[in-house]
């Protein structure tokens, strides 16, 4: 795979969550693009039920999520990167994955995320 820093190749962006993605210019918040889902990837979940305790007076079920692979996540190719969820992403870039990419600065109004204004990439591409 080559570098996937290289800022002279038009890559294909590959949106792996279950939401559209908007892409905005962080000078003049105008709306680059948007992508449906083209996919999901995931990171399996094993929950453990513990017991349960009383918060306000209200009966609460507790436990321990246990989180494993990362799933549904294509192989590298060639000139894509794959958009996924930060927890996805982080687990895939500790496998070594480098063509995959999360949110790394949020459009917000209100409080509401409604879009995105970068990209994060693994963090071993920054030594």
């Amino acid at each position: 795979m080559e570098n996937v820093l290289n800022a002279s190749v038009d890559y294909r962006l590959v949106n792996l969550t279950p939401h559209v993605m908007s892409m905005y210019n962080p000078l003049d918040d105008t709306l680059m693009f948007t992508m449906d889902s083209e996919g999901l990837a995931r990171v399996s979940q094993t929950t453990t039920p513990l017991t349960q305790i009383s918060v306000g007076g209200y009966v609460v079920d507790t436990g321990v999520n246990q989180f494993g692979e990362v799933e549904g996540l294509p192989a590298p190719q060639n000139g894509v990167l794959y958009f996924v969820s930060a927890m996805v992403a982080t687990r895939a870039w500790a496998a070594g994955r480098v063509d995959v990419v999360c949110p790394l600065e949020y459009k917000r109004s209100e409080g509401r995320i409604e879009g995105i204004y970068s990209l994060q990439f693994n963090p071993s591409l920054a030594r």
